[in-house]
């Protein structure tokens, strides 16, 4: 397993979802930021980049274990996600807070979400 594709593909998706606005997911969006607040291992901000989620890069980082941010071009970077364990855990965080955004997650990283 990859867990910075994992991650990559985790955040991106997040910020999408959160971008396009779908009122039956703000509420799922919501919970999952406030678990991963909650963990203590981490913090997100999935909407900072609104239209441009393709353009959020993960970024290596010695102080955490996964650091994803979004560049305006003209602002200091914006935090989009950090997580400072492995991916697995912030999988099991999403599963537990958000079964919807899950199942999501798992089709756009199985690629089933083409078919």
């Amino acid at each position: 397993m990859n867990e910075k594709y994992n991650f990559e593909v985790l955040v991106k998706l997040l910020s999408e979802l959160w971008y396009k606005g779908d009122s039956s997911l703000d509420d799922e969006l919501d919970k999952f930021e406030e678990a991963i607040s909650k963990s203590g291992y981490g913090e997100s901000a999935f909407g900072v980049a609104r239209a441009n989620y393709d353009r959020i890069e993960v970024i290596p980082d010695s102080k955490v274990k996964f650091y994803a941010e979004y560049y305006d071009g003209c602002q200091a970077p914006f935090t989009v996600c950090i997580w400072n364990k492995p991916i697995k855990e912030l999988e099991e965080l999403l599963k537990e807070a958000s079964p919807t955004l899950y199942k999501e997650y798992i089709m756009r990283l199985t690629g089933s979400w083409h078919k």
